[in-house]
């Protein structure tokens, strides 16, 4: 009996956040990108059970940025709406 399982299975969440912010690492204003990285455990190439999910926020150009608390990330969600 063979059974293959795996993790590294990620799905990625990424919107524009609505109020421009001026990134330090290449002196641009722009619209930063809010992202959402769950990474999966997977039973025969499908993913089954979430493991980890990080957030953060990113630079649109040189895709530098920092990673966020969940509250942070909903908090920032909500305003875009």
């Amino acid at each position: 009996m063979l059974i293959i399982f795996g993790v590294g299975h990620k799905s990625y969440n990424n919107r524009s956040f609505s109020n421009a912010g001026y990134c330090f690492h290449c002196h641009n204003s722009s619209r930063w990108i809010l992202s959402k990285v769950t990474t999966w455990f997977s039973l025969f190439f499908i993913p089954v059970v979430p493991i980890k999910t990080e957030f953060g926020e990113m630079c649109p150009i040189c895709k530098q940025g920092k990673k966020l608390s969940r509250f942070e990330y909903e908090s920032k969600v909500n305003q875009t709406e």
